[in-house]
């Protein structure tokens, strides 16, 4: 009896094994792709100006979640996200790279854009978490210093 018992669960653990080599794998996911990137996607390279589209929905959207920002106020902060891309762009161009003043001056013109906008407290909010220039950030070197080993 313990000799049928045991050539029964030998077969059957025989069985699963050889079935378990048969079961077909699911392929890999692809890898993510970067959203400003220009690779063809399912609809192809974007367009320069689908990816300032995307750069000022991008900017918009996070800054309606970090603010709680109502409809309005989100197509308000949209249209000056995307206004200050297109005016940056214009200042790269080809081979060109804009002057950290010129930055500095369009960051200042949507600031102010995004002050009239949002209330009193959203925008403090903003102004106290909104990204520092490089040379501001704790921990870095001003532009320029020699850079420690």
């Amino acid at each position: 009896m313990k000799k049928l018992i045991l050539t029964c669960a030998l077969v059957t653990g025989a069985a699963l094994a050889a079935s378990a080599q048969n079961a077909p794998s699911a392929p890999p996911p692809p890898p993510p792709q970067h959203p400003n990137s220009n690779v063809a996607g399912p609809k192809g390279p974007m367009t320069e100006e689908q990816r300032q589209q995307h750069m000022a929905e991008s900017q918009a959207r996070l800054m309606e979640k970090q603010y709680a920002l109502t409809p309005l106020q989100y197509s308000g902060v949209y249209k000056a996200c995307l206004e200050f891309t297109k005016s940056m762009d214009e200042m790269r161009g080809p081979g060109k790279m804009p002057k950290p003043v010129d930055h500095e001056k369009l960051e200042m013109e949507k600031d102010a854009k995004l002050q009239k906008i949002m209330t009193k407290d959203q925008f403090e909010k903003y102004s106290l978490t909104k990204r520092r220039p490089m040379q501001q950030q704790p921990g870095m070197a001003p532009q320029g210093a020699p850079v420690k080993n």
